[in-house]
């Protein structure tokens, strides 16, 4: 029998976690952007915790995805998606859930020559470009090149989306405006076998009538004159051997230069 001279007193007693208890499974999902452009990529991740550590990642639909598989793979979906990850550790299992906001990407615009200006086939969100870069403040549908460049446009919408760039056209500036007093006219337009050129000269000058592409090319001359008597003309010229399309017809003179769209068909 003990008279508790050799007995030890416990304070308290640690006994280890019952299996589950506070090492729940769980998982949390997040895509870095949430939100792109048609075209662009997200980040997927799946932080898992819990559980026993040793985990499986399944990832649903697996559209757009480098790998499902994966705690994070990569996503570039063509629409809105919803994502879903599965986490397995082995004896249990959790899911959670992210959407993807995919936005549309605005329509590649055309650009057109007008006399002394271009034109985007873009109501709104233009920006202008020279050779150098960006043309700071051109944001309209239309701009009034100022120098000879290559010139073209590129369209962003309310989500910062971007189109692709609009063709390039090469502006060559005269610094001078058109008269209307020239009449300078061309019939029919479109065209298929020939058409006709009306302008007036005002004074004696040498003349050019030249075909650019889109891209700004000469693609032919169609009249050299020099020392031109002023007055009235009208020119026919027959179907240049060139694909069907837009052209651009200039005339050029000592006193003017004016340009208007051509467009060639079948």
């Amino acid at each position: 029998m003990s008279n508790g001279a050799d007995c030890a007193w416990i304070d308290y007693i640690v006994f280890p976690a019952a299996s589950g208890a506070g090492n729940v499974l769980n998982v949390n999902a997040s895509a870095s952007p949430a939100e792109i452009c048609l075209g662009e990529s997200s980040q997927l991740n799946a932080f898992a915790s819990g559980g026993s550590g040793n985990y499986t990642y399944q990832w649903t639909p697996e559209t757009g995805l480098s790998d499902p598989n994966s705690s994070n793979p990569v996503a570039t979906p063509d629409e809105t998606t919803n994502y879903s990850v599965t986490v397995n550790d082995g004896s249990s299992s959790v899911t959670d859930e992210i959407i993807l906001t995919v936005h549309p990407v605005p329509e590649t615009p055309e650009i057109t020559l007008e006399d002394d200006h271009l034109v985007s086939s873009a109501g709104s969100g233009n920006q202008w470009y020279d050779s150098n870069g960006i043309i700071s403040g051109a944001t309209g549908q239309t701009y009034y090149p100022a120098a000879t460049d290559h010139f073209y446009a590129i369209v962003s919408n309310e989500f910062g989306c971007s189109s692709d760039q609009s063709n390039v056209i090469y502006f060559i500036y005269t610094g001078l405006k058109e008269n209307m007093d020239h009449r300078f006219n061309i019939y029919p337009n479109p065209f298929v076998d020939h058409f006709t050129v009306e302008f007036n000269l005002p004074a004696e000058s040498d003349i050019s009538i030249c075909l650019y592409n889109k891209l700004g090319q000469k693609a032919e001359i169609l009249y050299e004159g020099r020392k031109q008597n002023p007055g009235f003309y009208q020119l026919e010229f027959p179907r240049p051997e060139l694909n069907q399309g837009i052209y651009f017809i200039t005339i050029n003179s000592s006193t003017f230069s004016v340009t208007r769209k051509l467009i060639l068909a079948n």
